[in-house]
Order: C-alpha cells, then sequence, then structure tokens
C-alpha cells in the first residue's frame, strides 16, 4: 500500500516491512558500486516494533517532503523485497 505520496519525478522511497507480531523492517534504496539499484536497511537490520519504524518515517517525512513510503504486510514474515 502506498502509505505516503511523495514527488512523482524527484522522492526517494522507504519501504515499511512489517512482520507478525507488530515488528517492522525499514528499507531504503541504496546505489551499489555497479550503479544498481538495491534495498538497504534504513535503520539497522533487525526488525523494531512498529511504533519505533512510524516515528523514524516521521522524522525522515520532516526531512523530505518528496518522501514515498510504501508500507507492505508480511503475514508470513518470509517476505524478501529484492526477488
Amino acid at each position: 500500500m502506498v502509505a505516503r505520496r511523495g514527488d512523482a519525478d524527484a522522492g526517494a522511497i522507504l519501504v515499511k516491512l512489517v512482520h507478525p507480531g507488530g515488528f517492522c523492517n525499514v528499507l531504503t534504496q541504496f546505489r551499489n558500486l555497479e550503479g544498481d539499484l538495491q534495498w538497504v536497511p534504513a535503520i539497522g537490520e533487525e526488525a523494531i516494533v512498529e511504533v519505533d519504524a512510524d516515528a523514524f518515517i516521521c522524522r525522515q517525512v520532516e526531512r523530505d517532503r518528496d518522501l514515498w513510503v510504501i508500507e507492505i504486510e508480511d503475514h508470513l514474515g518470509t517476505y524478501i523485497l529484492d526477488e
């Protein structure tokens, strides 16, 4: 689901991956040395509680009004964004 619409031409993207039990990972795009886009953790490798993920996203939106936020509910806890 698109949780927040940013600028269509210049907006960065955050993905909030919601796991069972109210835990989340927040991912952002990053260009590797070859110039390919890949998804990397925006906060850390470990899942965090949803309230903390939402607070992080709010802080990022305050810094970047063009930011897009996509939310994916991962009911099985097995979703891999790059695949």
